[in-house]
């Protein structure tokens, strides 16, 4: 590793001597035993993407003592595509739930981006009917699909009873949370942004800013309850909603579960 003063989500070394041997044997698969030089430090590249996903900058932003911005995504976008980032967190998962006494299979499923049916050729009272209408949903995410999500439960809001969604952001709402709105350069996200916006202003969504999932708890009736890493703990929720890309555990037992510490929350945007 390159020497650098250590940022505070860099990797440790008792976690990186755990999924070390998984991009160890990733990189031997794609180099073979050849002479090929290996330009940059796997753990520095792991190094960065933590940094993006726990600070949300974009790639650009990067510091300059990490590897360039286009090749830490060019690491992201192949681990993310051939199942290495899920090798990883099923590893991780798998090694907490044996620390807990638990099986390392969980018993319950993930609730993910696939939840929300929502399509521009299908009618709008009809989207998600009979998944999130009537229910308390938690969205957990802050770009288009979340924008979906939201304007979806919004609309649904207007004609079940019931019908709310929880808003979960690692950041503070700022002017552009909901991208450009009307001054946009691709008009249909500022569309998506402009009925997020509308869903809070509304009523229809409360949005919990600066929030990052550390536990996920079940109260007597089994539906979840998030607890932040600031000790804050929500009320509630029918359902949750992950939409940061990235696949958090939220899989548990009836009580309990824990969110991955590995990756949480994805880089948004391919860097220019």
């Amino acid at each position: 590793m390159n020497a650098r003063r250590p940022y505070r989500s860099d990797v440790s070394d008792a976690r990186w001597a755990l999924i070390e041997p998984v991009f160890t044997a990733w990189r031997a698969r794609r180099i073979g035993p050849g002479p090929a030089a290996r330009v940059h430090d796997l753990r520095e590249i792991v190094n960065a993407i933590l940094y993006v996903n726990r600070t949300g900058i974009p790639w650009e932003y990067l510091p300059h003592d990490f590897p360039p911005c286009k090749t830490v995504y060019g690491y992201y976008a192949k681990w993310e595509a051939d199942g290495t980032t899920q090798q990883v967190h099923d590893l991780l998962r798998d090694k907490t739930r044996r620390a807990h006494g638990r099986s390392p299979q969980p018993t319950a499923a993930v609730v993910d981006a696939q939840s929300v049916k929502t399509s521009t050729n299908v009618a709008e009272t009809s989207q998600g009917q009979g998944i999130d209408a009537g229910k308390r949903t938690a969205v957990i995410g802050s770009g288009a699909a979340a924008f979906t999500a939201l304007a979806t439960l919004a609309d649904l809001a207007k004609d079940e009873i019931g019908t709310h969604a929880v808003w979960i952001l690692c950041r503070r709402i700022s002017g552009s949370t909901f991208d450009g709105g009307t001054a946009d350069q691709l008009p249909a996200r500022g569309a998506l942004g402009l009925a997020a916006k509308a869903a809070v202003d509304d009523g229809h969504a409360d949005a919990v800013t600066g929030f990052r999932t550390e536990a996920i708890e079940r109260d007597e009736d089994g539906r979840p309850i998030l607890t932040g890493e600031d000790g804050r703990r929500l009320d509630p929720v029918d359902e949750v909603i992950v939409l940061t890309g990235f696949r958090p555990d939220l899989s548990s037992s009836p009580r309990s579960a824990s969110a991955s510490t590995y990756a949480s929350r994805p880089p948004p945007r391919r860097p220019r």
